[in-house]
């Protein structure tokens, strides 16, 4: 289990979100005179789930998947060869390749430069009652240190059609738990479209409102920015609060039917602004309505 590597690795600390049990198997090519030429290894992924520490209650499931790897020395290469994940209707084939920095003239490897992409990508949320959507782009490009101890994201992006999210930032490992800034942006979409790109991971309850509470509705655009601090992960995880800058979100969004009480008419809204801080999330509505079943409007 990847979780097991992160109690007993500090420099694994990333991997405790992950309890996913693993079995594999492995393979060494060698030259004719006995030299360590390359290696093969794959995986199983057993049923499990991702659980992210400042979000306990919003676990990932993840079904299965197969994790396929090969090293070759000459080249100082990690390929990751197509290695498909599945989780309920949803499924991503991730491939790409770590290449060795800073390993010129026999010297130690500084770290790896990473580039990875996901084919036949399908994002679904079945339990806002959405059908899967097919994913245009799914890539991420950045470097990890050697020990482990620094990941640096220059670019990801999630795309289906002209709806995409992008984010760029760094994860630090540190006493207690990692330090981690990410900023991002989302351009206009449907709101469907939103809820099926949301991970459960991160702001998990205002996404579930969003899920339950809101039907139909525009976004117009929007950003977001993490900024943990050293340990305040550790902090989450035993109970404590988030700070207000620790998570940010800002969506300006139009067009929603709003559920606020079961069995009465929704608000309609015209321009409104979602924010998330820290744990906390909250919806501005400056205009609305209430259209009852007679057709009469209440401002």
């Amino acid at each position: 289990v990847p979780s097991g590597l992160a109690a007993n690795f500090p420099a694994f600390a990333m991997l405790d979100a992950f309890d996913i049990p693993v079995t594999g198997e492995t393979s060494v090519e060698l030259s004719k005179s006995g030299e360590f030429l390359a290696a093969e290894a794959k995986f199983k992924l057993q049923p499990g789930r991702i659980t992210p520490p400042w979000d306990p209650g919003n676990a990932m499931q993840i079904d299965h998947g197969e994790l396929n790897l090969r090293y070759l020395k000459g080249d100082d290469l990690i390929q990751i060869e197509p290695s498909t994940l599945q989780w309920g209707p949803s499924k991503a084939t991730i491939s790409g390749e770590f290449r060795a920095v800073g390993a010129g003239q026999g010297g130690p490897r500084s770290s790896w430069d990473f580039k990875l992409k996901a084919s036949d990508t399908v994002l679904a949320a079945e339990e806002f009652g959405l059908a899967p959507m097919r994913v245009d782009e799914w890539s991420v490009e950045g470097n990890v240190a050697a020990d482990g101890s620094r990941v640096n994201v220059s670019r990801f992006v999630v795309r289906s059609g002209t709806a995409s999210i992008e984010l760029a930032g760094s994860v630090t490992d540190a006493p207690g738990s990692p330090e981690v800034h990410l900023t991002g942006q989302m351009s206009a979409m449907p709101l469907d479209t939103l809820k099926q790109f949301w991970p459960k991971f991160f702001a998990g309850d205002a996404r579930k409102w969003v899920g339950e509470s809101v039907k139909g509705g525009q976004v117009l655009g929007g950003k977001f920015a993490i900024s943990l601090k050293p340990g305040e992960l550790a902090q989450a995880r035993n109970g404590g609060n988030l700070s207000p800058d620790a998570a940010k979100v800002e969506l300006d969004l139009t067009g929603m039917s709003i559920t606020y009480i079961d069995k009465l008419p929704p608000i309609m809204t015209e321009e409104a602004k979602l924010t998330v801080s820290g744990s906390n999330f909250s919806v501005d509505i400056p205009k609305g309505k209430v259209v009852l079943e007679s057709g009469e409007e209440l401002p």
